[in-house]
């Protein structure tokens, strides 16, 4: 009975099955042939063997294929997978003519008479024709590979190359694919390219002009950045005595670049004897407004006598706001009773009546945001703005203008005073002298930015310079 041998395990399966018997593998057709299929399989794959060892025809070699036969028939019944019997009632098939060996009454035949004790060694030999170039195969029942011996160097072969590797040459030149051509050499570099020298002074001049004209120039002052002539001007058309409303959103933390930035701002907003109404949503926000404003008093007064109005407080204190963002709707709906309910004392009592009626009475005329995070400009101006309308400036640190730019442009913002530019920009533009301090202070913020211009601008030209001598180095010493 025809069987199909598992391609995966090897188990023998009745024949027709679609899966494996013992690992469930489809078999696509993998019947096994009998014994005599399979002997003629063996055949043709000795023949091969032969003809890659010895480079010429096997039948040339041997005469005709019935010397092999008997290594055929020990190999073809070890290599047979199929261990079940055919059933008797299978008709037999009649011999080939031309491969009488296939007939099983004389395998039967051989396996009766035994060899002779002179014979068994010459029976070892593969095949007659071959004894002085084939050794001898062992004969054992488990199926080993034919020991080929390599071909010696010089023969007909022409390499020296072993059995499997011919194999797999022959098969990749039986299906069309053609060995690989020798590996081209790696490409030359292209002759590099040879300019004249004019091109290399233009360079030096182009680099070395701009130095130049800033070194002799008298004005190195800050960039004025848009939107800060805006924030100085809405400042400066308050009436005295408006409410202006300042959330104070930064901290201890974070004053030594905001004290710089918001005490021009601040002194400003004294000059035009407006009401200052601070909030803050940070705990130590309210003292630091404090501070900052009363410093900025005192250097007015020391520079232009400056006295606030008896019957007007320098700063009403807003207090502390908790919350977070969560309170911003609600100071955006009613300013007053907000800051009423959410007002603590103050260091010389209570201000939140003050802060309420003001604030109740009339609405702030104008909104400053002195943050040092560009997140708090941006929460006021989603939650708060769109409620009460009120105009805003922002007075932020340099990192956070190029964020809040953006609503600048759109109109959100009315001003933006941002960074170590924007304070020396605006303490220009007041009508007073700042103080010797603030002078100071801002001098050295200039000097510091100066000598940091210089020193890019030089390592730009360095770079530059140090690029054309090493390409002209290459070149042979001609210039680019």
């Amino acid at each position: 009975m025809a069987t199909i041998s598992c391609p995966h395990c090897g188990t023998p399966n009745r024949g027709g099955s679609k899966f494996c018997n013992e690992c469930g593998v489809t078999l696509h057709g993998h019947v096994e042939a009998d014994e005599r299929e399979r002997e003629r399989e063996i055949e043709a794959e000795i023949e091969i063997e032969i003809e890659i060892a010895t480079g010429g025809d096997v039948q040339g070699e041997l005469g005709s294929s019935a010397s092999v036969r008997p290594v055929i028939h020990r190999f073809g019944r070890g290599r047979s997978r199929s261990t079940e019997a055919e059933p008797a009632s299978s008709p037999a098939q009649a011999p080939d003519p031309d491969q009488p060996w296939l007939n099983p009454k004389m395998d039967d035949a051989d396996a009766a008479t035994p060899p002779s004790a002179e014979a068994r060694p010459e029976e070892r030999r593969l095949f007659s024709g071959l004894q002085g170039l084939l050794d001898p195969a062992e004969m054992t029942d488990s199926v080993l590979p034919l020991a080929v011996p390599q071909p010696p160097v010089g023969t007909a072969t022409g390499i020296g190359l072993d059995s499997q590797t011919r194999r797999h040459l022959r098969t990749l030149s039986g299906s069309g694919m053609g060995l690989a051509d020798a590996v081209a050499a790696p490409p030359q570099p292209a002759a590099p390219v040879q300019r004249p020298g004019w091109i290399a002074l233009l360079i030096g001049l182009a680099l070395g002009l701009p130095v130049l004209l800033l070194a002799t120039s008298p004005d190195l002052r800050p960039h004025l950045w848009p939107g800060l002539t805006a924030a100085y001007t809405a400042i400066d058309q308050l009436t005295p005595g408006s409410p202006v409303l300042i959330n104070w959103a930064y901290d201890p933390a974070t004053a030594g670049e905001m004290d710089l930035l918001a005490q021009p701002v601040i002194e400003h907003l004294l000059t035009r004897r407006v009401q200052l109404v601070v909030v803050s949503q940070l705990p130590g926000g309210p003292a630091t407004a404090r501070g900052l404003i009363d410093q900025a008093a005192l250097d007015l007064r020391r520079s232009v006598g400056f006295f606030p109005a008896s019957s007007q407080p320098l700063m009403i204190d807003g207090g502390f706001l908790p919350g977070g963002a969560s309170v911003l709707p609600l100071l955006g709906q009613d300013a007053a009773n907000t800051v009423s309910a959410a007002t603590l004392p103050g260091p010389t009592g209570p201000l939140s009546a003050q802060a309420v009626s003001i604030l109740a009475s009339q609405g702030p005329a104008l909104t400053l945001i002195f943050a040092a995070q560009a997140e708090d400009v941006q929460e006021w101006l989603e939650q708060v703005q769109p409620l009460d309308g009120v105009p805003v400036i922002a007075v932020v640190s340099a990192g956070a203008d190029p964020i809040l730019r953006p609503y600048l442009d759109s109109g959100q913002l009315l001003g933006l005073v941002s960074g170590f530019d924007g304070a020396f920009n605006y303490s220009q533009r007041l009508p007073h002298t700042p103080s010797a301090d603030q002078s100071t202070r801002l001098q050295v913020q200039a000097v510091a930015q100066d000598w940091g211009m210089w020193i890019i601008l030089l390592l730009i030209l360095a770079g530059n310079v140090r690029g054309m001598v090493e390409r002209a180095g290459h070149n042979g010493g001609q210039a680019l």
